[in-house]
């Protein structure tokens, strides 16, 4: 294997890792502190999710090296940016979110009529447009954005490092 390869490699299995990572540490925020995620959160780690699944799979198979497998990972890193940046615009109210978890969300009455107490007691909603946790000034998602924005940019690099 070529010094090349070595390299690319050596990145898909460390962004593997840092995915595990982030992705840990979001679990740890929820179940360690009791910071609920919000519709949103769930939609950023969906592709960890995945990168992490296929780093298992590569790990099996040796797809490391392989130049797609580094691509579909930063299609993936691309992902969780977008919806980590969407998700900081809704907080900062740069623009509307999903009516479902913010401010302008409706409620329908069931045909069978409504149980205030109940529906009070068995649900909680998180609402995307307010931020649960900060340091420094950028919130969970902000920081989210900077480290999949910063994976993709990592794995890009090695792709195209790998070609030359």
């Amino acid at each position: 294997m070529t010094d090349r390869l070595k390299d690319r490699a050596l990145v898909a299995k460390l962004a593997s890792i840092a995915a595990a990572l982030i992705l840990g540490t979001a679990y740890v925020f929820q179940f360690g502190f009791g910071y609920q995620p919000c519709a949103l959160c769930y939609n950023q780690r969906y592709p960890y999710m995945v990168i992490i699944g296929l780093a298992v799979v590569a790990s099996l198979l040796g797809w490391f090296q392989k130049a797609w497998y580094l691509a579909a990972q930063a299609a993936l890193f691309a992902t969780v940016s977008g919806y980590a940046l969407y998700h900081v615009g809704v907080e900062q109210k740069w623009w509307a979110g999903p009516s479902s978890c913010t401010g302008g969300g409706t409620f329908e009455v069931p045909a069978g009529g409504f149980d205030l107490t109940a529906a009070m007691s068995e649900t909680k909603i998180v609402m995307c447009d307010e931020v649960a946790w900060e340091l420094l000034g950028i919130s969970m998602a902000g920081y989210n954005f900077i480290l999949s924005f910063g994976l993709m940019l990592l794995c890009l690099f090695a792709l195209w490092k790998g070609k030359s």
